[in-house]
């Protein structure tokens, strides 16, 4: 591996379930993949807490 750049890396190795024990993990690092954006996971967070307050307005009105 050549010199490291400057960034964010995310390490991730996942097992298979299937009774073996993870004895080899491979790591593809690339170069210029564009970082999250974090206005996508606040839009996220926002449609999500709309959506719960819909869901208990609507099981408010139901009951009544």
């Amino acid at each position: 591996m050549e010199t490291l750049q400057a960034g964010t890396y995310e390490f991730s190795v996942r097992a298979v379930e299937d009774g073996l024990s993870l004895t080899k993990a491979d790591l593809v690092l690339r170069r210029g993949a564009p970082p999250v954006d974090e206005n996508i996971i606040m839009m996220g967070v926002v449609i999500m807490v709309a959506g719960l307050y819909g869901f208990m307005r609507s099981r408010r009105r139901s009951k009544v």
